[in-house]
């Protein structure tokens, strides 16, 4: 059963805050009912990149080898590139889609060169009255890269911005800044609808952007014998869960570690890393539990990753969740739910309780 001591968000010796007087709240917040269901952002697959049917580009073929979706990826080979020309993916069926409800695209990318061997690379977007946005893509050699890009604000646009009502076709573009030969490789290209409702008992929607929650002034000494929770469903590495930690004056965060997902608790001295990745889109229940040379993060209800003793020095930093360092770093792009802070280390008993009696409003919906 869920402890007395952990109301909502955080309880500090036996007090507790409300959700419904929470400052400063950047992120979007919906209803409080626990039997409202979890409605996740509708996810929409353009292409699942497993024939070369509306793609054009430079070699086109499907390696039986995909990333995601298990029937294929799309290849496309330069086998002589020219310095400085341009070499680019298509994807244009008929007609055109709107977008203008959607809020991310998302691909799956991998090349035999880094992107740091090309003048650039980008991902165009073309209305059809040409009108473009562009976003410079990063990723390492050989490697499959997840992509996801906020579809309002790009790298660059043309003079006039593209109409997301009447968009037309997607691009892949690569500038060769040598004569070496190189290939790419495309997978699962779909878009995310903005999502209408995130609950129960409360959850969040946050752009990566500007929202996050700020919890209010500094409210006790959270330096031992306590937890962080909350389920978490992100593609962000890098994102904070919650956090009580400014750069200026330390102290520790809970989140997503870049670039392998892992979970991590961090602090000025004695953290840990997690070795499960969670950057998969997917609900997790993340905890840390802070319990001096016991300390353990847990995923789902099982231990991830070795105990481990944070060194924790008191100071007057308040908790957020979404950001650190004031809102200005860490900035989630995802969904979180149900967050705590309790003032008690819990138990692995303790943390599976949670999971057992929250996660059907979850893992049923992925």
């Amino acid at each position: 059963p869920v402890t007395s001591d952990m109301v909502s968000l955080w309880i500090p010796s036996g007090t507790g805050r409300a959700i419904d007087i929470i400052r400063g709240n950047h992120g979007q917040c919906y209803g409080t009912h626990p039997n409202v269901p979890v409605i996740s952002p509708p996810i929409d697959q353009i292409s699942a990149c497993d024939a070369t049917t509306y793609w054009q580009g430079e070699s086109l073929s499907i390696d039986e080898a995909d990333k995601k979706e298990g029937s294929g990826s799309l290849e496309d080979t330069v086998a002589s590139p020219t310095i400085n020309s341009l070499y680019a993916t298509v994807y244009n069926p008929t007609g055109s889609w709107d977008w203008s409800a959607k809020k991310h695209i998302l691909f799956w990318l991998k090349s035999d060169r880094a992107s740091t061997a090309f003048a650039n690379v980008w991902l165009m977007i073309y209305d059809t009255s040409g009108n473009y946005r562009y976003w410079d893509l990063t990723f390492s050699a050989g490697a499959w890269t997840a992509q996801k890009l906020l579809l309002l604000a790009g790298d660059g646009e043309s003079g006039t911005p593209p109409d997301l009502v009447l968009t037309s076709y997607i691009a892949v573009r690569f500038k060769a800044a040598d004569e070496t030969p190189f290939y790419k490789k495309i997978d699962d290209v779909r878009v995310t609808g903005k999502p209408s409702l995130l609950n129960p008992s409360v959850g969040w929607s946050f752009d990566g952007t500007d929202d996050y929650i700020d919890l209010g002034t500094e409210v006790g000494d959270y330096t031992d014998n306590f937890t962080l929770g909350a389920w978490v469903k992100s593609l962000e590495v890098n994102s904070r869960i919650i956090s009580r930690r400014t750069i200026a004056l330390g102290q520790y965060d809970f989140h997503i570690q870049a670039p392998a997902g892992f979970l991590m608790f961090y602090c000025d001295a004695g953290e840990r890393t997690g070795t499960t990745n969670i950057d998969d889109d997917k609900w997790h229940f993340c905890v840390a539990s802070i319990n001096g040379s016991n300390s353990q993060l847990y995923l789902d209800a099982v231990v991830d990753g070795a105990i481990f003793n944070p060194t924790i020095t008191n100071r007057d930093v308040k908790f957020l969740i979404g950001a650190f360092d004031n809102g200005t770093d860490g900035l989630m792009d995802g969904n979180i739910a149900l967050p705590f802070v309790a003032n008690k280390a819990w138990s692995v008993a303790q943390v599976k309780n949670f999971w057992l009696a929250t996660k059907g409003l979850f893992a049923p919906r992925g």
